[in-house]
């Protein structure tokens, strides 16, 4: 995974390594936003939205704007050939822009404690395949207000091309589940797993891999 960081007095830019997919393939529909949400929880901030806007810096229609509290806080997207060049970017990358006046505004510098968790964590991989024009935060959305013990859920791997179909994207995806009460069997993770593929059979018109 590629990694650089912009910094200035106005904003600063995480970029990131964005999977295998070439610029004429790509699927500007899929950004996960896990990590993003995870530096902005730390500063205090949650229960972000994501609202689907157009940049100039982004490719036409892979920008989101990232709003708290109903202000604008950043943009999440990929960047256009232009801004790639003038940073001289060569990976496939995807951009997350905060906007350091307006994270200001909200972001809590205290800190509490939290307790270790008690219980062990277990993880599943997905694969799947979808319709192109999927929307990949519409699927995290739902799949978070699945009411299971979720606790992270991040896509590791995206890929168009052999063995995809043209009309395709394959997705792969990881979940780790913890309860704060007890240690999860293997019978109520196989049971969560399958309410997961369920839902995005059904509702996304995804078809599971392997």
């Amino acid at each position: 995974m590629n990694l650089n960081i912009f910094v200035s007095k106005e904003c600063f830019v995480y970029c990131r390594g964005c999977y295998s997919y070439s610029r004429e393939e790509k699927c500007s529909e899929i950004l996960s936003t896990e990590k993003i949400e995870r530096f902005l929880k730390e500063c205090g901030l949650d229960h972000l939205e994501y609202i689907k806007e157009e940049t100039y810096f982004a490719e036409k229609g892979t920008n989101y704007g990232i709003y708290y509290s109903k202000e604008k806080i950043g943009d999440l997207f990929l960047p256009s050939i232009e801004l790639k060049n003038f940073y001289d970017i060569e990976n496939e990358v995807y951009v997350c822009e905060i906007l350091i006046e307006n994270l200001l505004k909200f972001i809590k510098f205290e800190k509490k404690f939290k307790q270790l968790p008690k219980f062990p964590y277990s993880q599943r991989d997905f694969s799947f395949l979808f319709p192109e024009d999927i929307d990949w935060k519409e699927i995290e959305k739902e799949i978070k207000n699945l009411n299971l013990p979720i606790e992270r859920m991040e896509v590791f791997d995206i890929y168009k091309g052999k063995s995809v179909p043209s009309d395709k994207i394959s997705v792969s995806f990881s979940i780790i589940f913890r309860s704060q009460e007890k240690t999860l069997e293997n019978e109520e993770i196989e049971n969560f797993s399958k309410t997961i593929i369920d839902v995005i059979e059904e509702k996304f018109k995804g078809k599971l891999r392997g």
